[in-house]
Protein backbone atom coordinates (compact mmCIF):
# COMPACT_ATOMS: atom_id res chain seq x y z
CA UNK A 1 0.00 0.00 0.00
CA UNK A 2 3.14 2.53 0.85
CA UNK A 3 4.49 1.76 -2.53
CA UNK A 4 1.42 2.48 -4.49
CA UNK A 5 0.87 5.68 -2.42
CA UNK A 6 4.72 6.87 -3.30
CA UNK A 7 4.06 5.77 -6.89
CA UNK A 8 0.96 7.83 -6.98
CA UNK A 9 2.50 11.10 -5.52
CA UNK A 10 5.45 10.35 -7.90
CA UNK A 11 2.97 10.40 -11.12
CA UNK A 12 1.08 13.60 -9.78
CA UNK A 13 4.42 15.17 -9.28
CA UNK A 14 5.44 14.09 -13.24
CA UNK A 15 2.20 15.30 -14.21
CA UNK A 16 2.27 18.90 -12.54
CA UNK A 17 5.98 19.23 -13.74
CA UNK A 18 5.51 17.93 -17.35
CA UNK A 19 1.92 20.61 -17.81
CA UNK A 20 4.02 23.14 -19.43
CA UNK A 21 6.81 21.40 -21.23
CA UNK A 22 5.13 22.26 -24.58
CA UNK A 23 7.61 25.42 -24.14
CA UNK A 24 10.72 22.62 -24.12
CA UNK A 25 10.69 23.64 -27.92
CA UNK A 26 11.99 27.00 -27.48
CA UNK A 27 15.00 26.91 -28.83
CA UNK A 28 18.18 27.95 -26.50
CA UNK A 29 19.70 30.10 -28.44
CA UNK A 30 16.96 31.90 -29.59
CA UNK A 31 17.21 35.62 -29.90
CA UNK A 32 13.60 36.79 -29.10
CA UNK A 33 10.56 34.99 -27.32
CA UNK A 34 7.63 36.04 -26.49
CA UNK A 35 4.23 35.05 -24.78
CA UNK A 36 0.83 36.09 -24.95
CA UNK A 37 -1.63 35.47 -22.15
CA UNK A 38 -4.88 35.06 -24.37
CA UNK A 39 -6.89 34.15 -21.13
CA UNK A 40 -6.19 37.18 -19.51
CA UNK A 41 -6.33 39.28 -22.06
CA UNK A 42 -10.26 37.73 -23.21
CA UNK A 43 -11.37 38.82 -19.74
CA UNK A 44 -10.32 42.26 -19.92
CA UNK A 45 -11.92 42.69 -23.51
CA UNK A 46 -14.86 41.47 -21.94
CA UNK A 47 -14.83 39.15 -25.37
CA UNK A 48 -18.13 37.22 -24.22
CA UNK A 49 -19.99 40.71 -23.41
CA UNK A 50 -19.60 42.24 -27.05
CA UNK A 51 -22.75 41.97 -28.88
CA UNK A 52 -21.40 40.85 -31.69
CA UNK A 53 -20.30 37.59 -31.09
CA UNK A 54 -23.94 36.87 -29.96
CA UNK A 55 -25.35 38.11 -33.25
CA UNK A 56 -23.44 35.83 -35.17
CA UNK A 57 -24.02 32.68 -33.07
CA UNK A 58 -27.43 32.86 -33.54
CA UNK A 59 -27.23 33.74 -37.11
CA UNK A 60 -24.90 30.39 -37.35
CA UNK A 61 -27.41 28.51 -35.35
CA UNK A 62 -30.22 29.34 -36.80
CA UNK A 63 -28.61 28.62 -40.59
CA UNK A 64 -29.26 25.09 -42.10
CA UNK A 65 -25.83 24.83 -43.23
CA UNK A 66 -23.96 22.24 -41.17
CA UNK A 67 -20.43 23.90 -41.91
CA UNK A 68 -22.61 27.10 -40.19
CA UNK A 69 -23.62 24.78 -36.97
CA UNK A 70 -19.88 23.43 -36.82
CA UNK A 71 -18.26 26.77 -37.10
CA UNK A 72 -20.12 28.35 -34.12
CA UNK A 73 -19.32 25.53 -31.95
CA UNK A 74 -15.57 26.83 -32.35
CA UNK A 75 -16.80 30.21 -31.49
CA UNK A 76 -18.98 29.49 -29.00
CA UNK A 77 -15.84 27.54 -26.80
CA UNK A 78 -12.47 27.89 -28.65
CA UNK A 79 -11.30 25.37 -26.29
CA UNK A 80 -13.36 22.83 -28.62
CA UNK A 81 -10.45 23.38 -31.30
CA UNK A 82 -8.84 21.16 -29.00
CA UNK A 83 -5.86 23.47 -27.91
CA UNK A 84 -5.42 24.70 -24.08
CA UNK A 85 -6.14 28.83 -24.51
CA UNK A 86 -5.44 28.76 -20.65
CA UNK A 87 -1.83 28.64 -21.20
CA UNK A 88 -0.04 31.02 -22.77
CA UNK A 89 1.04 31.20 -26.00
CA UNK A 90 4.26 31.82 -26.50
CA UNK A 91 6.33 32.85 -29.81
CA UNK A 92 10.11 32.65 -30.76
CA UNK A 93 12.70 32.87 -33.72
CA UNK A 94 14.88 29.48 -34.43
CA UNK A 95 17.78 29.67 -35.48
CA UNK A 96 17.46 29.90 -39.44
CA UNK A 97 15.26 33.19 -38.45
CA UNK A 98 11.40 31.10 -38.66
CA UNK A 99 8.89 32.58 -36.55
CA UNK A 100 6.85 29.62 -34.30
CA UNK A 101 4.34 29.60 -32.07
CA UNK A 102 3.64 26.84 -30.04
CA UNK A 103 0.56 25.89 -27.70
CA UNK A 104 -0.55 23.71 -25.13
CA UNK A 105 -2.35 20.69 -26.85
CA UNK A 106 -5.25 19.92 -24.63
CA UNK A 107 -6.87 17.32 -26.66
CA UNK A 108 -5.23 15.86 -29.52
CA UNK A 109 -8.37 14.29 -31.53
CA UNK A 110 -10.51 17.96 -30.95
CA UNK A 111 -7.30 19.61 -32.97
CA UNK A 112 -7.48 17.17 -35.93
CA UNK A 113 -11.28 17.60 -36.04
CA UNK A 114 -11.05 21.41 -36.31
CA UNK A 115 -8.33 20.38 -38.95
CA UNK A 116 -10.27 18.38 -40.99
CA UNK A 117 -13.45 21.26 -40.72
CA UNK A 118 -10.65 23.68 -42.37
CA UNK A 119 -9.82 21.70 -44.34
CA UNK A 120 -13.30 21.68 -45.87
CA UNK A 121 -13.25 25.27 -46.18
CA UNK A 122 -10.51 24.82 -48.64
CA UNK A 123 -7.80 26.61 -45.94
CA UNK A 124 -5.73 23.49 -44.87
CA UNK A 125 -4.21 20.62 -46.22
CA UNK A 126 -5.00 16.91 -45.27
CA UNK A 127 -2.94 15.56 -42.03
CA UNK A 128 0.16 13.50 -42.62
CA UNK A 129 2.40 11.63 -40.13
CA UNK A 130 5.74 10.88 -39.62
CA UNK A 131 8.45 9.67 -37.02
CA UNK A 132 5.12 10.50 -34.33
CA UNK A 133 4.65 13.87 -35.38
CA UNK A 134 1.70 15.30 -37.17
CA UNK A 135 1.91 17.93 -40.03
CA UNK A 136 -0.71 20.02 -42.25
CA UNK A 137 -0.38 23.33 -43.61
CA UNK A 138 -3.13 26.39 -43.20
CA UNK A 139 -3.59 28.63 -45.86
CA UNK A 140 -0.52 27.62 -47.98
CA UNK A 141 1.59 29.58 -46.22
CA UNK A 142 1.80 28.07 -42.30
CA UNK A 143 3.10 25.20 -41.22
CA UNK A 144 1.70 22.93 -38.35
CA UNK A 145 3.28 20.47 -36.46
CA UNK A 146 1.95 18.65 -33.40
CA UNK A 147 1.82 15.73 -30.98
CA UNK A 148 -0.72 15.16 -28.14
CA UNK A 149 1.32 17.47 -25.82
CA UNK A 150 2.47 20.40 -28.38
CA UNK A 151 1.27 22.13 -31.24
CA UNK A 152 3.58 23.94 -33.22
CA UNK A 153 2.64 26.71 -35.92
CA UNK A 154 5.62 28.55 -37.89
CA UNK A 155 5.60 30.76 -41.19
CA UNK A 156 6.86 29.31 -44.00
CA UNK A 157 6.03 25.31 -45.28
CA UNK A 158 8.14 23.02 -46.71
CA UNK A 159 10.60 19.99 -45.94
CA UNK A 160 13.51 22.79 -44.16
CA UNK A 161 10.42 23.84 -42.18
CA UNK A 162 8.53 20.67 -41.47
CA UNK A 163 11.99 19.13 -40.34
CA UNK A 164 13.18 22.33 -38.21
CA UNK A 165 9.72 22.02 -36.37
CA UNK A 166 10.07 17.76 -35.38
CA UNK A 167 13.70 18.88 -34.63
CA UNK A 168 12.06 21.35 -32.21
CA UNK A 169 9.45 18.63 -30.72
CA UNK A 170 12.16 16.36 -30.09
CA UNK A 171 13.97 18.64 -27.82
CA UNK A 172 14.62 18.45 -23.60
CA UNK A 173 13.95 20.84 -21.20
CA UNK A 174 17.70 20.64 -20.65
CA UNK A 175 18.70 21.61 -24.19
CA UNK A 176 15.64 24.17 -24.66
CA UNK A 177 15.30 27.91 -23.42
CA UNK A 178 12.95 26.76 -20.96
CA UNK A 179 15.66 25.45 -18.93
CA UNK A 180 17.62 28.74 -18.44
CA UNK A 181 17.41 31.85 -16.09
CA UNK A 182 16.17 34.04 -18.70
CA UNK A 183 13.18 31.94 -18.75
CA UNK A 184 12.28 32.07 -15.40
CA UNK A 185 12.72 35.81 -15.48
CA UNK A 186 10.28 36.39 -18.63
CA UNK A 187 7.68 34.59 -17.29
CA UNK A 188 7.97 35.44 -13.71
CA UNK A 189 6.30 39.05 -15.20
CA UNK A 190 2.86 37.65 -15.25
CA UNK A 191 1.80 40.31 -17.82
CA UNK A 192 -0.51 40.43 -20.55
CA UNK A 193 2.14 40.02 -23.03
CA UNK A 194 5.71 39.86 -22.81
CA UNK A 195 9.27 39.82 -25.04
CA UNK A 196 12.74 38.50 -24.32
CA UNK A 197 14.84 39.74 -26.91
CA UNK A 198 18.41 40.38 -27.38
CA UNK A 199 19.03 43.96 -27.74
CA UNK A 200 21.12 43.76 -31.35
CA UNK A 201 17.42 42.75 -32.55
CA UNK A 202 16.00 46.13 -30.82
CA UNK A 203 15.75 48.99 -33.09
CA UNK A 204 19.17 50.82 -33.58
CA UNK A 205 16.96 53.88 -32.59
CA UNK A 206 15.74 52.15 -29.44
CA UNK A 207 18.69 49.87 -28.48
CA UNK A 208 21.20 53.16 -29.02
CA UNK A 209 19.13 55.16 -25.43
CA UNK A 210 20.81 51.79 -23.46
CA UNK A 211 23.93 52.03 -25.24
CA UNK A 212 24.44 55.88 -23.94
CA UNK A 213 28.08 55.23 -21.82
CA UNK A 214 29.00 51.80 -22.92
CA UNK A 215 32.67 51.00 -24.63
CA UNK A 216 32.21 49.80 -27.96
CA UNK A 217 33.82 46.65 -27.18
CA UNK A 218 30.97 45.40 -25.05
CA UNK A 219 28.64 43.63 -27.78
CA UNK A 220 24.64 44.32 -28.08
CA UNK A 221 24.38 40.48 -27.67
CA UNK A 222 25.85 40.49 -24.43
CA UNK A 223 22.32 42.98 -23.31
CA UNK A 224 19.13 42.02 -23.31
CA UNK A 225 15.56 43.82 -23.34
CA UNK A 226 12.65 42.35 -21.07
CA UNK A 227 9.38 44.51 -22.45
CA UNK A 228 5.89 43.87 -21.22
CA UNK A 229 2.62 45.37 -21.99
CA UNK A 230 -0.32 44.97 -19.52
CA UNK A 231 -3.78 46.25 -20.18
CA UNK A 232 -5.31 47.71 -16.61
CA UNK A 233 -8.02 49.53 -15.19
CA UNK A 234 -8.05 52.67 -17.00
CA UNK A 235 -4.29 52.28 -18.22
CA UNK A 236 -2.21 50.80 -20.58
CA UNK A 237 1.10 50.26 -19.63
CA UNK A 238 4.55 49.63 -21.51
CA UNK A 239 7.63 48.64 -19.69
CA UNK A 240 11.30 47.58 -20.76
CA UNK A 241 14.37 47.23 -19.06
CA UNK A 242 17.80 46.56 -20.41
CA UNK A 243 20.11 44.12 -18.51
CA UNK A 244 22.87 41.39 -18.57
CA UNK A 245 23.72 38.26 -17.55
CA UNK A 246 27.08 39.00 -17.46
CA UNK A 247 28.12 40.64 -14.01
CA UNK A 248 31.24 43.15 -15.73
CA UNK A 249 28.43 44.64 -18.32
CA UNK A 250 25.58 44.35 -15.46
CA UNK A 251 27.77 46.73 -13.12
CA UNK A 252 28.37 49.16 -16.46
CA UNK A 253 24.75 49.47 -17.34
CA UNK A 254 24.08 50.36 -14.05
CA UNK A 255 26.97 53.03 -13.80
CA UNK A 256 27.00 53.78 -17.68
CA UNK A 257 26.36 57.93 -17.15
CA UNK A 258 25.65 59.24 -13.60
CA UNK A 259 24.45 62.26 -15.11
CA UNK A 260 20.50 61.86 -13.71
CA UNK A 261 19.36 61.95 -10.42
CA UNK A 262 15.37 61.47 -9.17
CA UNK A 263 13.34 64.45 -9.85
CA UNK A 264 12.66 66.89 -6.86
CA UNK A 265 9.73 68.31 -8.52
CA UNK A 266 11.24 71.98 -8.51
CA UNK A 267 9.39 73.31 -11.10
CA UNK A 268 5.85 70.73 -11.39
CA UNK A 269 3.85 73.73 -10.21
CA UNK A 270 5.88 76.53 -12.26
CA UNK A 271 3.87 76.09 -15.50
CA UNK A 272 2.41 79.25 -16.98
CA UNK A 273 -1.06 80.35 -17.85
CA UNK A 274 -2.60 78.58 -14.75
CA UNK A 275 -0.88 75.26 -15.39
CA UNK A 276 -2.68 75.00 -19.13
CA UNK A 277 -0.42 72.77 -21.39
CA UNK A 278 -0.16 70.30 -24.03
CA UNK A 279 3.11 68.65 -22.81
CA UNK A 280 5.51 68.81 -19.45
CA UNK A 281 9.06 66.96 -19.62
CA UNK A 282 11.01 67.09 -16.36
CA UNK A 283 14.82 65.28 -15.80
CA UNK A 284 16.63 65.38 -12.80
CA UNK A 285 20.24 66.69 -13.80
CA UNK A 286 22.86 65.18 -11.22
CA UNK A 287 25.96 66.67 -13.41
CA UNK A 288 26.36 69.12 -15.33
CA UNK A 289 29.65 67.77 -17.16
CA UNK A 290 28.27 64.16 -17.33
CA UNK A 291 24.68 65.09 -19.09
CA UNK A 292 26.47 67.38 -21.35
CA UNK A 293 28.68 64.01 -22.33
CA UNK A 294 25.59 62.33 -22.85
CA UNK A 295 24.04 64.11 -24.95
CA UNK A 296 27.47 64.36 -27.25
CA UNK A 297 26.71 60.41 -27.34
CA UNK A 298 23.40 60.51 -29.12
CA UNK A 299 23.73 61.62 -32.49
CA UNK A 300 20.61 64.08 -32.72
CA UNK A 301 20.98 65.89 -29.62
CA UNK A 302 25.06 66.26 -30.81
CA UNK A 303 23.62 67.83 -33.90
CA UNK A 304 21.31 69.95 -32.02
CA UNK A 305 23.82 71.54 -30.34
CA UNK A 306 26.14 72.36 -32.66
CA UNK A 307 23.85 74.25 -34.40
CA UNK A 308 22.83 75.94 -31.08
CA UNK A 309 26.78 76.98 -29.57
CA UNK A 310 26.66 78.81 -33.30
CA UNK A 311 24.28 81.61 -31.63
CA UNK A 312 24.78 80.63 -27.50
CA UNK A 313 26.75 79.34 -25.06
CA UNK A 314 24.45 76.34 -24.71
CA UNK A 315 26.55 73.79 -24.06
CA UNK A 316 28.23 76.00 -21.40
CA UNK A 317 24.13 76.17 -20.08
CA UNK A 318 23.61 72.54 -19.92
CA UNK A 319 26.68 72.31 -17.56
CA UNK A 320 25.74 74.59 -15.81
CA UNK A 321 22.48 72.77 -14.86
CA UNK A 322 21.59 71.99 -11.54
CA UNK A 323 18.68 69.87 -10.19
CA UNK A 324 15.61 69.56 -12.19
CA UNK A 325 14.93 70.68 -15.72
CA UNK A 326 11.58 71.33 -17.15
CA UNK A 327 10.16 71.70 -20.60
CA UNK A 328 7.00 73.14 -20.64
CA UNK A 329 5.01 73.50 -24.19
CA UNK A 330 2.03 75.76 -23.49
CA UNK A 331 0.76 75.05 -27.25
CA UNK A 332 2.26 74.18 -30.55
CA UNK A 333 4.14 77.72 -30.93
CA UNK A 334 5.32 78.65 -27.50
CA UNK A 335 8.00 76.72 -24.69
CA UNK A 336 9.27 77.31 -21.35
CA UNK A 337 12.56 75.98 -20.26
CA UNK A 338 13.43 76.00 -16.74
CA UNK A 339 16.34 75.12 -14.12
CA UNK A 340 18.55 76.27 -11.15
CA UNK A 341 22.26 76.64 -12.50
CA UNK A 342 25.16 76.52 -10.44
CA UNK A 343 27.09 78.84 -12.30
CA UNK A 344 25.49 82.18 -14.55
CA UNK A 345 28.91 82.96 -16.22
CA UNK A 346 27.37 81.73 -19.35
CA UNK A 347 24.94 85.00 -19.39
CA UNK A 348 27.87 87.24 -19.99
CA UNK A 349 26.38 89.36 -16.35
CA UNK A 350 23.40 90.08 -18.41
CA UNK A 351 19.69 89.32 -16.65
CA UNK A 352 17.99 88.63 -19.73
CA UNK A 353 19.11 88.64 -23.36
CA UNK A 354 17.31 87.38 -26.59
CA UNK A 355 18.71 83.86 -28.53
CA UNK A 356 17.96 81.97 -32.10
CA UNK A 357 17.34 78.34 -31.33
CA UNK A 358 16.64 76.11 -34.45
CA UNK A 359 16.22 79.21 -36.38
CA UNK A 360 13.48 80.61 -34.39
CA UNK A 361 13.91 83.93 -31.60
CA UNK A 362 13.96 82.94 -28.07
CA UNK A 363 14.45 84.84 -24.40
CA UNK A 364 16.80 84.34 -21.96
CA UNK A 365 16.04 85.15 -18.01
CA UNK A 366 18.84 84.66 -15.47
CA UNK A 367 17.75 85.52 -12.19
CA UNK A 368 18.45 84.31 -8.75
CA UNK A 369 20.24 81.64 -10.10
CA UNK A 370 17.27 80.14 -12.10
CA UNK A 371 17.71 79.88 -16.19
CA UNK A 372 14.38 80.08 -18.26
CA UNK A 373 14.39 80.53 -21.74
CA UNK A 374 11.10 80.97 -23.83
CA UNK A 375 9.73 82.13 -27.31
CA UNK A 376 7.29 83.92 -25.50
CA UNK A 377 7.95 86.81 -23.14
CA UNK A 378 4.61 86.54 -21.46
CA UNK A 379 5.28 82.98 -20.54
CA UNK A 380 8.72 84.06 -19.11
CA UNK A 381 7.67 86.69 -17.38
CA UNK A 382 3.62 85.67 -15.93
CA UNK A 383 4.75 84.42 -12.74
CA UNK A 384 1.60 85.51 -11.15
CA UNK A 385 -0.11 82.56 -13.54
CA UNK A 386 1.99 79.60 -12.41
CA UNK A 387 0.42 76.72 -11.80
CA UNK A 388 0.58 72.59 -11.73
CA UNK A 389 -1.17 70.92 -14.63
CA UNK A 390 -4.89 69.45 -13.46
CA UNK A 391 -3.32 66.05 -13.32
CA UNK A 392 -0.24 66.90 -11.38
CA UNK A 393 -0.38 66.36 -7.41
CA UNK A 394 2.32 68.56 -6.23
CA UNK A 395 2.07 67.25 -2.82
CA UNK A 396 2.06 63.71 -3.09
CA UNK A 397 4.15 64.14 -6.24
CA UNK A 398 2.09 62.02 -8.37
CA UNK A 399 0.97 62.28 -12.28
CA UNK A 400 -2.75 60.53 -12.10
CA UNK A 401 -1.45 57.75 -9.55
CA UNK A 402 2.05 57.63 -10.88
CA UNK A 403 4.20 57.98 -8.26
CA UNK A 404 6.94 60.39 -9.48
CA UNK A 405 9.81 60.53 -6.57
CA UNK A 406 11.26 57.69 -8.10
CA UNK A 407 11.68 58.51 -11.82
CA UNK A 408 14.84 60.49 -13.18
CA UNK A 409 12.50 61.32 -16.73
CA UNK A 410 9.10 61.88 -16.97
CA UNK A 411 7.15 63.43 -19.96
CA UNK A 412 3.35 63.91 -19.94
CA UNK A 413 1.02 64.53 -23.56
CA UNK A 414 -2.00 66.39 -22.33
CA UNK A 415 -4.42 64.81 -25.12
CA UNK A 416 -6.92 67.27 -23.88
CA UNK A 417 -5.08 70.66 -25.18
CA UNK A 418 -3.21 68.39 -28.14
CA UNK A 419 -6.54 67.63 -29.66
CA UNK A 420 -7.29 71.22 -30.04
CA UNK A 421 -4.43 71.83 -32.02
CA UNK A 422 -5.19 72.09 -35.55
CA UNK A 423 -1.73 70.48 -36.88
CA UNK A 424 -2.92 67.44 -34.83
CA UNK A 425 -6.44 67.35 -36.22
CA UNK A 426 -4.82 67.48 -39.70
CA UNK A 427 -3.01 64.50 -39.38
CA UNK A 428 -5.57 62.62 -37.81
CA UNK A 429 -7.92 63.55 -40.83
CA UNK A 430 -5.12 61.92 -42.97
CA UNK A 431 -5.40 58.46 -41.86
CA UNK A 432 -9.25 58.44 -44.09
CA UNK A 433 -11.91 55.88 -43.07
CA UNK A 434 -10.39 55.28 -39.30
CA UNK A 435 -9.77 59.20 -38.60
CA UNK A 436 -13.25 58.81 -36.68
CA UNK A 437 -12.41 55.99 -34.54
CA UNK A 438 -9.03 57.15 -33.72
CA UNK A 439 -10.87 60.49 -32.64
CA UNK A 440 -13.09 58.71 -30.75
CA UNK A 441 -10.68 56.56 -28.63
CA UNK A 442 -8.04 59.75 -28.58
CA UNK A 443 -10.52 61.76 -27.26
CA UNK A 444 -11.60 59.61 -24.28
CA UNK A 445 -7.50 59.42 -23.61
CA UNK A 446 -6.34 61.82 -20.23
CA UNK A 447 -2.82 61.44 -21.15
CA UNK A 448 -0.02 59.62 -22.44
CA UNK A 449 3.24 59.53 -20.52
CA UNK A 450 6.62 58.53 -20.60
CA UNK A 451 8.93 57.96 -17.77
CA UNK A 452 12.23 56.58 -16.58
CA UNK A 453 13.80 55.16 -13.53
CA UNK A 454 17.38 55.06 -13.98
CA UNK A 455 19.68 54.15 -17.30
CA UNK A 456 18.14 51.31 -18.20
CA UNK A 457 14.37 51.20 -18.23
CA UNK A 458 11.79 52.40 -19.23
CA UNK A 459 7.65 52.97 -19.05
CA UNK A 460 4.77 53.99 -21.01
CA UNK A 461 1.39 54.77 -20.50
CA UNK A 462 -1.97 55.09 -21.98
CA UNK A 463 -4.01 56.87 -19.49
CA UNK A 464 -8.02 56.78 -20.05
CA UNK A 465 -10.29 59.58 -18.37
CA UNK A 466 -12.42 56.36 -17.45
CA UNK A 467 -10.23 55.29 -14.61
CA UNK A 468 -12.29 52.25 -13.38
CA UNK A 469 -12.86 50.44 -16.59
CA UNK A 470 -10.50 47.96 -18.22
CA UNK A 471 -8.68 49.71 -21.24
CA UNK A 472 -9.05 46.85 -23.51
CA UNK A 473 -13.13 46.92 -22.24
CA UNK A 474 -13.04 51.09 -23.57
CA UNK A 475 -11.07 50.45 -27.02
CA UNK A 476 -13.47 47.91 -28.04
CA UNK A 477 -17.02 48.77 -26.77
Amino acid sequence: MKRIFVALICALLLVACSQDDYTNVIPANSKAVVYFDLKSIAVKTGIGELNYQNVLLDKLNGSDSKNDKELSKYIEDPTEIGLDFGKRIYGFYTANDYFCLTAKMNDESDFEDFLEFVKKQGLASAVTEKNGVKYAELYGSVQVAFNDNTCLFSIGTGNVVKNTLAQLLSQSKEESFAASPRFEKLTATNKDIALLTSLDIVPKDYAGYFRVGLPETVDNDKISFLSTLSFDNGDMVFRGQAFSDVAQVQKMLDEKSGAFGKLEGTFFSKVPYDGNCMSLVAVNCASGDKLLEFCRKIPALRTLLIGMNMNFEADAMLKSAKGDIQITAVNADNFLVQTNVSDVAFAGGKESYPIEVSGNSAFVSVKDKVLKISNSEVALNSASKFAAPKLLDTKAATFKGIDLKNKTFFAAFLMGDLMGQSQIQKELSSVGMYANYARSVLDNVDAVVLASEGNNDIEFHVMMKDSKTNFLKQIWK
